[in-house]
């Protein structure tokens, strides 16, 4: 029995975190005026890569770059992924669009030309995900790091909240 309510927690943390974070970054393009169709286009995946790589705790990092179409890095935003026991925190699943929305402000004016990607960092193990390809980030030369805080969390699973801005 007791394995059971753990294996329903796992399940509903890596749920409620895979669609924080998804609903987070629309949160965040909404904020900036950037277009949707890149996450629409690309939903599927997203999707499938968060869940399966939360629930093996291979993902480390999700990030949403924007980017000019020369590919210079205008902002970066950073969820770091952490897992651990988590039962203790009174919040229990919690998830926070207002600090996302008021950190998306502090990236500043984005240009209409601009595009953004998702990109996550993984163990080395991870599983394979259908619509997922190898890349690397694109430089912070010029950026500087801010920490926004602690964003989404879950029994077992959170995530902290950091942007990259000039």
């Amino acid at each position: 029995m007791t394995t059971l309510v753990r294996v329903n927690t796992q399940a509903l943390s890596v749920t409620h975190v895979a669609y924080s974070i998804i609903g987070i970054i629309q949160a965040i393009i909404t904020e900036l005026g950037l277009g949707p169709k890149y996450i629409h286009e690309n939903w599927k995946a997203l999707e499938d890569g968060l869940t399966t790589w939360l629930e093996e705790h291979s993902l480390k990092t999700a990030t949403m770059e924007i980017f000019t179409p020369t590919d210079s890095l205008v902002a970066r935003v950073d969820l770091q992924i952490s897992y651990g026991s988590f039962l203790d925190d009174e919040r229990q699943f919690y998830s926070d669009l207002t600090a996302a929305k008021l950190a998306a402000r502090k990236l500043g004016r984005i240009a209409q030309s601009c595009r953004y990607r998702f990109v996550v960092t993984r163990e080395y193990w991870h599983t394979p995900v259908s619509g997922w390809s190898s890349t690397t980030l694109l430089s912070t030369e010029g950026l500087r790091r801010r920490a926004v805080g602690d964003l989404i969390g879950s029994p077992g699973i959170r995530s902290d909240l950091a942007i990259w801005i000039r």
